[in-house]
């Protein structure tokens, strides 16, 4: 009974996957405040505003298990930029548009440069 018991508190332990973080940050390279909204995988939405020159999280997804690039719309169903009355055109889903460093096997973080031209 000892042993059973153990072993079930070895597998406890040992066999879960550790969680993994990935953020997600933005930024803002125009002359303007822009306005970053989201639709995540829980249908919850959210609006950043980011200043001019300014880089800011918006967005940091868990996961088991580790960190992997193309991760973007496991997190997010939808994700817009406006510059005042202009909606960006650029497709921020696209994973291969997004900068990613692995900063560990259960840390990365993803990185998105927004600039004038975005909004062409």
């Amino acid at each position: 009974m000892k042993k059973i018991l153990l072993i079930n508190i070895l597998l406890l332990f040992c066999a879960c996957d550790p969680r993994a973080i990935h953020e997600y940050y933005i930024q803002n390279n125009c002359e303007d405040v822009i306005v970053i909204n989201i639709l995540d995988y829980k249908d919850n939405s959210s609006s950043i505003d980011i200043a001019p020159n300014m880089e800011r999280l918006i967005y940091t997804g868990e996961t088991i298990g580790d960190v992997y690039e193309d991760g973007i719309t496991y997190f997010i169903k939808d994700i817009t930029v406006k510059k005042g009355d202009v909606i960006s055109q650029k497709n921020l889903l696209d994973f291969h548009i997004w900068h990613f460093e692995k900063i560990g096997r259960y840390h990365a973080k993803s990185s998105l440069t927004i600039n004038p031209e975005d909004f062409e």
